[in-house]
């Protein structure tokens, strides 16, 4: 205690600082990230889907070329299952979600009537609209040479990371 003492107080605060740091990142990484929810674990559906166990996890996005804050941070995941040798699109915002049959090509998705799913919220957050906007008749799809995917509607770009999907 006596060596503590000695240290000046600007010392002390700055490894109290460090130390509260080094266990917040932990935390981070240990509890998912940014990502605000577990992936689901991979099913058959998943598996026998166009991308496979494959979910996408938002990565930036803009509106008019302006950097929109709402997609930001891995907040909309989208994935594609085929059910009944069908291609269904399902995705989450902050809070809520939607689903719908669609068509995957090399360069686009066109997503056919999207139905709302998930309600974990009343009424639809930023990024529920911004997503349900983004997710809405032909997506261009583009592969970047740094492993992600470009989607556009309209006035709308979204950069998505591919995630592996654990096997359940």
């Amino acid at each position: 205690m006596n060596a503590l003492r000695r240290l000046p107080p600007v010392v002390i605060a700055l490894g109290a600082t460090v130390v509260l740091l080094v266990l917040v990142v932990a935390g981070f990484v240990l509890l998912g990230g940014d990502q605000g929810r577990p992936l689901r674990p991979c099913s058959a559906a998943l598996d026998a889907g166009p991308y496979g166990c494959v979910v996408f996890v938002s990565v930036e996005g803009s509106v008019d070329g302006r950097a929109a804050a709402e997609p930001q941070g891995g907040a909309i995941t989208f994935r594609v299952e085929r059910v009944d040798g069908r291609d269904r699109l399902i995705w989450s915002g902050d809070c809520n979600g939607g689903e719908g049959e669609v068509t995957v090509t090399r360069d686009a998705i066109r997503v056919g009537t999207t139905v709302s799913g998930q309600e974990a919220c009343p009424g639809a957050g930023a990024v529920d609209s911004w997503a349900a906007g983004l997710f809405t008749g032909t997506v261009r799809v583009t592969q970047r040479d740094d492993a992600t995917s470009e989607l556009v509607h309209g006035d709308r770009r979204a950069r998505f990371a591919q995630v592996i999907a654990p096997r359940s």
